[in-house]
């Protein structure tokens, strides 16, 4: 069986490491965009982040300064954000709430075990995005796939020799 564990400290791991990467660019490049996406750079790293809180906020995680996504967002304000959002999901993983109880929302209802589904592909589509704003304008994308994350988690190790079979 899959474990979902895996998948979003994966989702949160790739979200960090593009916030990392976009500390080097300039704001002209986080401010690039192309058509299909949501927008800049900067708003699709954004939007991951805000989207995130509001997530963890339906299963039940208190976000002391929440955080909202804007064309214009802080760099340090999304990390910082961002930074804030890590430990809930490490407590959502050891001690989920009722996955089967509703989270209620200004406009409809939502059963909570949709909250980790979404947070994953959510993250996923964004920073597919951000990949594809950073390609087309030649700069270069950093390594944020499952099998990266393998690597470094020492889940994934490469074999030459006899071994590599």
């Amino acid at each position: 069986m899959i474990d979902a564990a895996y998948a979003i400290r994966h989702h949160v791991w790739a979200t960090r490491r593009l916030l990392e990467y976009a500390q080097g660019l300039s704001p002209a490049q986080r401010a690039l965009t192309v058509p299909g996406t949501a927008g800049s750079l900067n708003f699709c790293l954004a939007h991951v982040v805000g989207a995130d809180q509001r997530y963890l906020r339906g299963l039940g995680a208190e976000i002391e300064r929440p955080f909202w996504e804007a064309e214009d967002s802080d760099l340090a304000d999304m990390l910082a954000a961002h930074a804030a959002g890590e430990p809930a999901w490490e407590r959502f993983l050891a001690a989920p709430p009722d996955l089967d109880g509703w989270f209620a929302r200004p406009d409809s209802r939502v059963r909570r075990i949709v909250l980790p589904a979404q947070a994953i592909h959510h993250g996923t589509d964004h920073r597919t995005q951000v990949g594809t704003i950073l390609l087309h304008h030649g700069l270069e994308l950093p390594a944020v796939a499952v099998w990266t994350y393998a690597r470094e988690a020492g889940d994934f190790v490469e074999l030459s020799g006899p071994e590599a079979v």
